[in-house]
């Protein structure tokens, strides 16, 4: 079966904060396909099955290999990209390490998926068990050990995610180089209109702004200079290096940013022409700041 590339799979350790990361790709209109052990547990506790990963777990795996194939099927009708919480490799690995029988080989080489996949790393400090995950942590770290060499074996190249919270994964990070190049009203200007735009916003991390806003951002000599980060998963297809669907309307967002700019600079200056006196703070950013 040939490979569908805009099938990307999120998987690692348990507690890894796996979860927030699909439900923030989910919020922002992506398909996320809910990870099958989940779906097979809550479905045989509530008929009081035994396909249960703590009563029969070879039955539980055999039912999320057969659940992880319809959602693949099931995926096929989708244009976009679509995010897979674990999936077929992780059920396949998972049956052949616990009965021997050599189905990952076969399995993982007839379905595949994009060629990077992203693993979130063990984090003890927010590990947590529920009715539905009850395994210990030493074991959902065994399992993630063993991912970490079976999906380089069926040819995926591993990405491990940073421990980070979903704040800090911002579609903007501005840099004012700790607020020392550039006016705070005119960061929070441009923090807020993002926001309102439905962007998430990070301030000074981990981008704070290098040569450029040092170079030239001077605040008591009226120039304002703001580096502007921009993540390219907002604009650009990184597999193809093209542009993306959401291209246009992040230029039609920027055009809306610069129009705020621009009537914040206006506003300024109106204000500096109709009191000369006043200390306000200069209207003009430093245009060589941009950054993408």
């Amino acid at each position: 079966m040939l490979p569908k590339l805009q099938f990307v799979i999120l998987s690692g350790c348990s507690g890894g904060g796996k979860s927030s990361l699909l439900d923030e790709l989910a919020r922002r209109s992506y398909r996320v396909v809910e990870e099958p052990g989940r779906r097979i547990v809550q479905e045989e506790m509530e008929r009081g099955g035994s396909a249960l990963p703590w009563v029969d777990v070879a039955a539980f795996l055999r039912r999320a290999i057969d659940v992880s194939l319809a959602d693949l099927e099931a995926a096929r009708q989708s244009q976009g990209w679509v995010f897979f919480d674990r999936g077929l490799i992780d059920a396949a690995s998972a049956l052949q390490h616990v009965t021997g029988e050599p189905v990952l080989e076969e399995l993982g080489g007839k379905h595949r998926y994009y060629p990077q996949v992203f693993l979130t790393p063990p984090w003890p400090e927010i590990y947590g068990t529920d009715a539905e995950r009850r395994h210990s942590f030493e074991e959902a770290l065994a399992e993630y050990d063993r991912l970490l060499k079976t999906y380089p074996i069926v040819g995926y190249e591993v990405i491990l995610l940073p421990k980070i919270g979903i704040r800090e994964r911002a579609d903007f990070v501005l840099g004012d180089r700790d607020g020392t190049t550039c006016a705070s009203e005119f960061t929070d200007l441009v923090a807020s209109t993002l926001r309102d735009l439905g962007y998430s916003v990070g301030l000074n991390h981990p981008f704070k702004g290098a040569e450029i806003v040092t170079r030239h951002g001077d605040p008591a000599l009226g120039r304002h200079s703001l580096q502007i980060e921009i993540n390219r998963g907002l604009y650009m297809d990184e597999a193809r290096i093209e542009k993306s669907v959401g291209f246009a309307g992040l230029q039609a967002d920027m055009e809306r940013l610069i129009a705020a700019v621009a009537a914040y600079a206006r506003a300024r200056i109106t204000a500096r022409t109709v009191r000369p006196g006043s200390v306000l703070p200069d209207c003009a950013p430093d245009r060589t700041a941009g950054s993408a």
